[in-house]
């Protein structure tokens, strides 16, 4: 039995030709029952939840087709993703002189003094 995510990985690769559907759930129920049975502080507790991610991964991905009501399968695309920037492209602005900089500083200072 798997006792960490990549031991689970390793195994799942090692034995992915032979594994059914219903083994890898079998030994994802065993990990479960075994973790319900363990307090959340036992050195064990963190892999086997890994353990049970990389378990509950590769059956989501193993999962069947959906059909449709004719029987047919149906596609599922995952949405595109939108790769677009959020801001639109701005011309940099120029830098200030030093002249501005002691200007912009002074009126910073002389609006503190006030409030």
């Amino acid at each position: 039995m798997a006792t960490n995510g990549e031991s689970a990985a390793h195994w799942l690769e090692q034995n992915a030709n032979q594994l059914s559907r219903q083994r890898v759930e079998q030994v994802r129920d065993n990990i479960q029952t075994k973790l319900d049975r363990l307090s959340e502080e036992a050195p064990l507790a963190p892999g086997l939840l890994e353990a049970l991610e990389v378990l509950d991964q590769h059956l989501a991905r193993d999962t069947a087709p959906q059909t449709s009501a004719s029987g047919s399968p149906v596609a599922t695309a995952l949405p595109a993703l939108d790769t677009s920037p959020l801001i639109p492209d701005l011309a940099p602005e120029e830098p200030l002189s030093a002249a501005e900089k002691q200007a912009r500083f002074r009126d910073l200072l002389a609006r503190n003094r006030t409030t």
